[in-house]
């Protein structure tokens, strides 16, 4: 972040405007309708009653800006229409082209959008004033249209998606160049890939795969696994997991989470061990490390999931590399998001040679285990690319956590939320938190309508034939947790909206 950018956020602060304002408001409205649309002023009485208009907000929300302190400025948001406002904003001379006006805008209108349910917000700006023009448009207002010599201006409500693949130039050089070498299969790129990846993780070997399910399948198969064997996984958790047990004929058996840590519950794991036991999958679940040195302890093979991304530690080893053997998917919502792939790291020599093998079916006997499971070079490509970017990646998504943990502390103090715990061994795959006072489902499809896309980020596995007794704190994850928007690109105001959409279905 920019230090010049990250002052500005640091000392201007806004806030709605009450009684003592009233005379410094009208002074700045005095001194303003040069550079206004309207270009009029107003006299005492008439700045009075719209005064306490404003502070009533009822056709009009005003909040003033204060920097360092300072009353230094002000933003209004005037509904003209049921759902559109308009917006305009004075800065004293000091402060103008210093950040502080978008700031004090990313920082109201969330609040418009949200509370009022406002869809869209238009600004008008004078012929010739091009500072103010150039301000709204960096605020991603378009121009519509200019009637005599007024710009209009708009914005319409930002859709805030719950995933976003974080990918730009450095992607499409890397795909372009793979073209370019016509080694569209299997080739130099995935070799590189792999050998990145053992750098990462610590591992002796890696083999790259089609998929997260089929580095799941193939995992299982390097150890053996299949018809009568028992594998125990989360509750919570993808259905993926279930389906790479079943696919050799092996039985998934579920195990209870941590309640706010979503991560395999080692007591309950070991209740559930018996004989035909010969696995264990194990998730950093939305980033959070699981407990594998405990899980080690129960002396069956652990599988460790890190499909939800690496550059975390447990047990002082990095992410993918503890378990017997790692593995990891790049599809398109993932961390490092190459389209589709997988990856499966490990030390065993031999096991991870199977993998090889059983990754493709050529110039083998047949072997219905034996499938077509290999990566491409350009997919490959685009995973090399997005892990040299790994650092900028995970720096941004703890910076945007930090934010949800400062924005949302409210609704914690209040008793409606349970944050996700700030680690530092952890990553940030996922910002989840916990209803403590709705269902989840409900406050998924209110939050919606305000153009926030939240999810249950994990399927309900409730109504299989693998649900058993005893998974209270999965069954708990299923009914409460949600997941909010987060990606190395979101912005402030796409963040801040999602947040105040947040609080106020809350409080509905």
């Amino acid at each position: 972040m920019n230090v010049e950018v990250a002052k500005t956020r640091a000392f201007c602060v806004t806030r709605p405007a009450i009684a003592g304002d009233e005379d410094v408001i009208r002074q700045w409205r005095a001194s303003a309708p040069a550079l206004g649309a309207s270009q009029t002023t107003v006299g005492a009485e008439e700045h009075r009653r719209w005064f306490e208009t404003a502070r009533e907000k009822q056709r009009c929300e005003l909040y003033l800006i204060e920097i360092a302190g300072e009353r230094s400025g002000m933003i209004r948001y005037d509904f003209a229409e049921p759902d559109a406002a308009e917006v305009s904003l004075f800065l004293m001379p000091p402060y103008i082209g210093k950040g502080y006006g978008q700031a004090a805008f990313r920082q109201t209108a969330p609040l418009i959008f949200a509370r009022r349910g406002v869809r869209r917000m238009f600004a008008r700006v004078r012929f010739g004033n091009e500072r103010s023009l150039q301000f709204f448009r960096r605020l991603g207002f378009r121009e519509v249209q200019r009637d005599a010599d007024v710009y209009l201006l708009t914005l319409d409500r930002p859709t805030v998606p719950h995933s976003r693949p974080f990918v730009g130039q450095e992607e499409q050089d890397a795909v372009a160049a793979v073209v370019a070498s016509r080694q569209l299969a299997q080739g130099p790129k995935v070799l590189q890939l792999e050998q990145r990846w053992c750098e990462l993780t610590g591992m002796a070997a890696a083999v790259s795969v089609s998929s997260g399910l089929a580095a799941l399948r193939l995992s299982l198969l390097a150890l053996g696994i299949g018809p009568g064997d028992e594998v125990i996984v989360p509750g919570y958790s993808c259905v993926a997991l279930l389906n790479a047990v079943l696919a050799l004929g092996a039985k998934p058996v579920l195990a209870d989470v941590r309640a706010d840590d979503w991560t395999l519950c080692v007591e309950d794991v070991a209740r559930r061990l018996t004989g035909r036991t010969k696995a264990i999958i194990a998730v950093h679940l939305f980033g959070a490390p699981a407990d594998l040195p405990a899980l080690a302890e129960l002396g069956v093979p652990l599988i460790e999931d890190c499909a939800h991304g690496i550059g975390g530690s447990c047990g002082n080893r990095p992410f993918g590399g503890y378990g017997t053997l790692s593995m990891a998917s790049f599809y398109a919502t993932k961390m490092i998001a190459a389209g589709e792939g997988g990856i499966v790291a490990g030390n065993s020599e031999k096991m991870l040679e199977r993998i090889r093998r059983s990754r493709d079916y050529g110039d083998q006997p047949p072997d219905g285990r034996h499938l077509n499971d290999k990566m491409t070079d350009l997919e490959a490509a685009i995973a090399l690319a997005q892990l040299k970017q790994l650092p900028e990646v995970l720096a941004r998504r703890a910076q945007r956590a930090e934010r949800y943990g400062r924005e949302l502390q409210d609704l914690a103090e209040h008793g409606l939320i349970v944050l996700p715990k700030m680690t530092p061994d952890r990553i940030w795959y996922r910002y989840v938190v916990r209803l403590l006072k709705h269902r989840a489902p409900d406050i998924v499809d209110r939050i919606a309508k305000r153009g926030v896309k939240a999810e249950q980020p994990v399927w309900d596995l409730r109504g299989t034939a693998y649900w058993t007794a005893g998974l209270e704190a999965t069954a708990f994850a299923f009914d409460r947790v949600i997941s909010l928007p987060l990606y190395p690109d979101l912005s402030e105001l796409e963040q801040r909206l999602a947040c105040e959409a947040l609080r106020v279905t809350l409080s509905e």
